[in-house]
């Protein structure tokens, strides 16, 4: 989960990607602590800052991820 919390924040600096496919990655299946920094609430509204603010992405894939 930390991993992802990493990726989407560099993406929103992001310059040059275009299309970004994180399906099956099981994004807030394996967090049941709501308490740590990496729970799926967390991750979600960082998606969410992503797609409303990057204009280069085109496509986003999250597809089979379950935020619960």
């Amino acid at each position: 989960m930390e991993a992802a919390i990493t990726i989407i924040e560099a993406l929103e600096e992001n310059k040059t990607i275009r299309v970004f496919d994180y399906c099956m990655n099981k994004l807030g299946e394996s967090e049941t602590n709501f308490t740590t920094s990496a729970n799926p609430y967390k991750i979600a509204k960082l998606l969410a800052k992503l797609v409303s603010t990057n204009k280069i992405l085109t496509h986003v894939d999250l597809s089979s991820n379950n935020f619960n």
